[in-house]
């Protein structure tokens, strides 16, 4: 997904990649944006807060799917 079409205080679907032992598996979440920075943007998804580097979401926001 574009970072320019991320809006603060939209839901957006996270797919991403967690590689665990000898394998990489696939989990999907919902995350909320909460601020756009210069490199990327911080999200919540409940109590926890991270951000994403433009690449990662690029690359991990793949579907423009909103809840409210």
């Amino acid at each position: 997904m574009d970072k320019k079409r991320i809006i603060p205080g939209q839901s957006y679907l996270h797919h991403r990649r967690i590689p665990m032992a000898d394998r990489c598996l696939e989990a999907e979440r919902w995350i909320r944006c909460k601020e756009i920075t210069e490199d990327g943007a911080i999200f919540t998804h409940g109590y926890e807060q991270f951000e994403l580097k433009d690449s990662c979401i690029e690359e991990e926001l793949i579907k423009e799917w909103k809840i409210s």
